[in-house]
């Protein structure tokens, strides 16, 4: 054993000696935060030790499965939003168009009145047109910007 102290000129247990006093160093002062981590610890190993570990064992079994179908399910949202990206792109000028010009907020507001006079438009109009209004405010807010 000592022979194994020695190797390398005792350079290796001199390192090691270094590195064990940097730790027990940074332990120093903090003991009771260390021992109430390693109560929380010890709760989760015992959560884990449920049921002889059964649902754990369980969950790693189906863990490779549920991740492939994850994964499949976010690469199929690629294009999806690779197209949503694109045609938001597309559409950036023509909103920020509209934001600027003057009388586009105004045919928003002022074509409620004409039409709450057609009874479909009214019912159906009302939602997305109370929904924009937030929208509209900003567009007004950007176009003083």
């Amino acid at each position: 054993m000592s022979l194994a102290f020695a190797n390398n000129g005792g350079r290796d247990t001199a390192a090691l000696l270094r590195s064990t006093n940097e730790l027990a160093v940074s332990f120093a002062g903090r003991q009771e935060q260390i021992g109430q981590l390693l109560g929380k610890l010890d709760k989760t190993f015992a959560g884990f030790n449920t049921d002889n570990g059964a649902p754990l064992a369980q969950t790693l079994r189906m863990s490779p499965d549920v991740l492939r179908q994850t994964r499949a399910a976010f690469q199929s949202l690629d294009t999806p939003l690779a197209n949503t990206a694109l045609a938001a792109r597309d559409l950036r000028p023509g909103g920020e168009s509209l934001a600027r010009h003057p009388d586009f907020r105004d045919f928003l507001t002022g074509s409620r009145a004409p039409l709450d006079k057609v009874p479909g438009v009214s019912d159906d109009a009302r939602g997305p047109l109370e929904d924009l209004r937030g929208t509209f405010d900003e567009a007004q807010c950007c176009r003083r910007c």
